[in-house]
């Protein structure tokens, strides 16, 4: 099927303005896998990566979640899609799905940055491009909390989804709590990809309507959105993105930055119309119970501060992935939970391999002594603890603050001394806590007592003193018995 777009002119001042059209796909689910990592061939994920394929002279700009782009293992597809892909203008995406507000609103800011860290590099490595981190797509709609949550994040511009009210083909400003967005309205015919009667005959009304939008003589920007989570039908996916390719003298087909690049409409004063989002009184909260995910998280950070940088990926590494992707969109409050409980037990099995000093009393006979002690490692690599001495009459005169230091400890024994000084004579407690280097876990405690069989100063001065007293005695009675 062709579409024919004919104009007619009225007179010599008639003009048609080229409408600036942008095609954006969102891979915005994880799809079904073959039992060989591929994708499924009748899957949305899959038809509309061949679309892209078969049509690599189309611009269009693309947001795929990072972890599809790790998790496929069919090369042939891979290195297809990543070639295409070169060429698109993707947008910056975190490694997995998340609602960014929820996070923001459980406090968890860092983790939702760690998390489009991880699926920046993803992409850097993946694809070999630099994506954006100023565009974003909301194909179900933004409330104004979500849209400042955005612009907090450095998003500046928006590609605009769901049932909004607006109905404007030019980009516009939208109002946020922290300033406004530039923001381009999909209308909803142009969003929807599958459930046709005649598939074609559907691609084409679309491409005639994105046709006709310049003939009124105004600038014009549109966008077609699909996402990989509807279903798609392969032949209107093809009709589409060929008509696309075949429209050039009829309208500009670009990335997003170029939509945007088209003049919004103004006030009459000339300022840019703003326009208001609805109100978002009460956001979606984060499923699980937060204070178990901070002692997840707490449990897990102070393992990492009793290992080197070389020896992460022996457990920690695994455990961070697990805890960020545990706040992914579509996981449950209990699955988050289970995963948070794990976390804390692997740790607590780990850290089980450093043994305490086995040793509940030390005898002292000076005033200055060195205290031997022994610590055990089980871990097939070496660990940082933090050792703290808690007595009132010890001092370990070596420590900076008297009481703590940071050992290394290699695998098996590792035997260590300790100067002390004894402040008084006499059986006395004294407690040794082995922590993690950011003090976050206690590993150990041992309690044990400390006898000291040297004598105090002023005991020392007692002595002494009657010493001369019994010397002076004797001499008087040595004296007495020679006069006799």
């Amino acid at each position: 099927m062709v579409t024919h777009l004919v104009t007619a002119g009225t007179g010599t001042n008639d003009r048609v303005t080229r409408t600036v059209v942008t095609p954006f796909v969102d891979f915005d689910v994880f799809p079904a896998l073959t039992a060989t990592g591929a994708l499924q061939p009748e899957d949305s994920t899959s038809v509309w990566a061949q679309t892209l394929i078969l049509n690599p002279d189309v611009p269009v700009s693309v947001r795929i979640s990072p972890i599809l782009l790790d998790r496929l293992t069919d090369s042939d597809t891979i290195e297809r899609l990543t070639e295409r892909l070169a060429t698109a203008n993707v947008v910056a995406t975190p490694y997995v799905p998340v609602d960014e507000l929820a996070l923001e609103l459980a406090g968890l800011q860092a983790e939702r940055e760690e998390l489009f860290s991880w699926g920046i590099r993803t992409i850097e490595g993946r694809l070999g491009v630099d994506p954006s981190t100023t565009l974003w797509a909301a194909p179900d709609g933004l409330s104004d909390r979500e849209a400042g949550v955005l612009r907090r994040r450095g998003v500046r511009q928006v590609l605009l989804g769901g049932d909004n009210g607006i109905a404007l083909t030019t980009p516009i400003e939208v109002s946020t709590p922290e300033g406004t967005l530039g923001a381009l309205v999909v209308r909803p015919a142009m969003s929807v990809a599958g459930g046709f009667e005649d598939p074609v005959l559907a691609a084409h009304r679309v491409l005639a309507r994105l046709a006709v939008l310049g003939l009124d003589g105004e600038a014009h920007a549109a966008a077609v959105m699909y996402r990989t989570a509807e279903p798609v039908d392969p032949a209107f996916s093809g009709h589409l993105f060929a008509g696309l390719a075949e429209s050039t003298s009829i309208f500009d087909v670009a990335a997003l930055p170029a939509a945007f690049a088209v003049p919004g409409p103004v006030d009459s004063d000339g300022r840019p119309l703003i326009r208001n989002l609805v109100r978002d009184t009460q956001p979606d909260r984060l499923e699980g119970d937060l204070d178990l995910y901070r002692r997840a998280a707490d449990t897990l950070e102070g393992y990492r501060s009793m290992i080197k940088d070389e020896d992460t990926s022996f457990l920690y590494d695994d455990l961070r992935d697990r805890l960020l992707l545990s706040l992914a969109e579509g996981v449950t409050g209990d699955q988050r939970e289970i995963t948070w409980s794990d976390t804390i037990d692997t740790v607590k099995r780990e850290t089980a391999a450093i043994v305490a000093p086995p040793i509940r009393s030390i005898n002292l006979t000076s005033r200055e002594a060195v205290i031997p002690l022994s610590f055990q490692n089980t871990a097939p690599y070496p660990m940082r603890v933090k050792v703290r001495f808690i007595s009132e009459k010890v001092r370990f005169v070596d420590l900076d603050d008297g009481e703590s230091t940071t050992i290394r400890l290699e695998p098996g024994v590792t035997n260590q001394e300790f100067s002390v000084e004894v402040l008084s004579a006499g059986s006395f407690p004294m407690d040794i806590q082995v922590l993690s280097p950011d003090g976050r876990l206690e590993l150990r405690s041992v309690s044990l007592t400390i006898r000291a069989n040297t004598p105090s100063g002023v005991g020392i001065v007692l002595t002494v003193g009657a010493g001369a007293v019994l010397v002076l005695w004797w001499g008087r009675e040595l004296l007495r018995r020679k006069s006799r």
